[in-house]
């Protein structure tokens, strides 16, 4: 885990805390972690640039007792999904709380069967059609520009 780009990241703004950071079971791919304190725990990912379409992608499933992918439910995530994007110069978080996740049908619910895997739009990402638009649209809410609030000490 200590290999993970967004590890030092959050190893560093939580430095000197009791906060504990320990890597996901699942995807690792995706530099899973579970990031937890007294006062909140959620989980993190590194989003993934997609090299034929504009924006980016991130996994977040699980196994079930069969060993098969299927999608996190609200009692997996904690308080928070936080999507790390780390492309070049551009870097950013995405801070999705759990409510608006499972309002959106991305994560399993009563009312919807989840998703193992979304795309994710930050405010650079131009070009986009009709639909991506929308999405790009409510995911801004919940973005911070980490260059412009120093989260990443280089």
């Amino acid at each position: 885990m200590q290999s993970y780009k967004t590890y030092s990241i959050w190893n560093n703004f939580f430095k000197d805390s009791d906060v504990i950071i320990e890597q996901d079971e699942w995807n690792e791919d995706y530099e899973g972690m579970i990031i937890s304190c007294e006062t909140f725990n959620f989980k993190s990912r590194l989003a993934k640039k997609t090299p034929k379409k504009p924006g980016y992608f991130v996994a977040i499933w699980k196994k079930d007792g069969l060993n098969k992918n299927i999608p996190l439910n609200e009692n997996d995530l904690g308080d928070y999904l936080v999507v790390n994007i780390l492309d070049d110069n551009l870097e950013g978080q995405f801070v999705f709380p759990v409510g608006v996740l499972t309002k959106k049908g991305i994560i399993q619910s009563e009312k919807s069967k989840g998703k193992m895997a979304f795309r994710i739009y930050p405010p650079w990402v131009k070009d986009l059609n009709k639909t991506a638009i929308v999405t790009q649209t409510w995911q801004k809410e919940y973005f911070f520009d980490m260059n412009e609030y120093h989260f990443n000490s280089k």
